[in-house]
């Protein structure tokens, strides 16, 4: 590419544990970034539901605790599986605004619903998925 490209890097909270909520202030957000100039959208690690801070890995490290199964499992509730009725929202805010969008996602596979991944999701201008990328070596909250 040989011109400048807008970029929006969004640094706001999602609404936590609440993909629906959260994805509808990215869709606010991106729509925003999109009227001011931007074709890149950029929102921040595990963005969808909630990035779980060095706060909750103590917690999340011991599963002696009920509260911690119970907010793992909002967690893994509220997270995206790619192809999903979510992932689809996500695409149709790309497409919808003609702008590209990096979504972090806590990422969960119907196949292996145990398994949270940390994730990236880049929706191109017609709204394809065109990079799914997971991190590698999940650190011990993730």
């Amino acid at each position: 590419m040989d011109r400048p490209v807008t970029v929006a890097c969004a640094q706001i909270e999602p609404v936590i544990l609440d993909r629906e909520g959260t994805i509808g202030r990215l869709e606010d957000v991106a729509a925003e970034a999109a009227r001011n100039g931007a074709e890149l959208v950029v929102f921040p690690e595990t963005f969808v539901p909630v990035y779980p801070s060095s706060r909750w890995a103590k917690a999340f490290a011991g599963w002696q605790n009920e509260g911690v199964k119970e907010t793992f499992a909002r967690l893994a509730q509220n997270s995206v599986a790619v192809g999903s009725p979510a992932e689809q929202r996500l695409a149709a805010c790309a497409r919808e605004l003609g702008i590209w969008l990096v979504t972090g996602v806590n990422e969960v596979e119907p196949e292996r619903p145990g398994t949270i991944y940390n994730a990236l999701l880049y929706h191109a201008p017609d709204g394809s998925l065109a990079l799914h990328h997971r991190k590698l070596v999940p650190t011990n909250h993730d």
